[in-house]
């Protein structure tokens, strides 16, 4: 007698470009930011269109800056192990705060909880870690440095 392993229901799909901005794998979403597979495609996709929402209203003014290109991976950059360096920041910073709404959303689906253990404070510097990538992202598009500081 053996155990008989089941394939995921949770195929590979692309979520389409939208114009500008490129297409998201879901997959690559999913094994980048270590989302399992008790997270259903619909949910990742949902929390995937969210955050690409999210991340193209930041990106409106870098997007107006560079209107002669057609695409994302036409606008001249560096790049990063053969891709352009805004691809893998735009997917970084939409990645990022996809994963952020998940963990909002399923909090109390945490089946590692001990009793009486509040996991959802827990999650909070998580949160706030990623939403801080994300936002690290979106600055490069900017030239901005990670590090703001102000004086007071």
């Amino acid at each position: 007698m053996g155990f008989v392993g089941q394939n995921s229901k949770n195929n590979e799909f692309l979520i389409p470009r939208s114009g500008f901005w490129p297409g998201i794998n879901v997959q690559k979403f999913r094994q980048s930011m270590r989302i399992l597979d008790s997270v259903e495609n619909a949910q990742a996709e949902m929390a995937l269109l969210s955050a690409l929402d999210l991340v193209i209203s930041e990106l409106k003014n870098f997007k107006a800056k560079h209107a002669e290109y057609a695409e994302l991976e036409q606008v001249p950059n560096e790049e990063l192990a053969g891709r352009s360096r805004y691809v893998f920041n735009f997917e970084r910073a939409v990645f990022s705060e996809a994963k952020a709404k998940l963990l909002e959303d399923f909090r109390d689906m945490d089946l590692s909880r001990k009793a009486g253990e509040d996991r959802a404070s827990l999650m909070n510097p998580e949160l706030d870690e990623l939403r801080r990538e994300r936002w690290n992202a979106v600055r490069t598009f900017y030239d901005e440095s990670d590090v703001f500081a102000v004086l007071v």
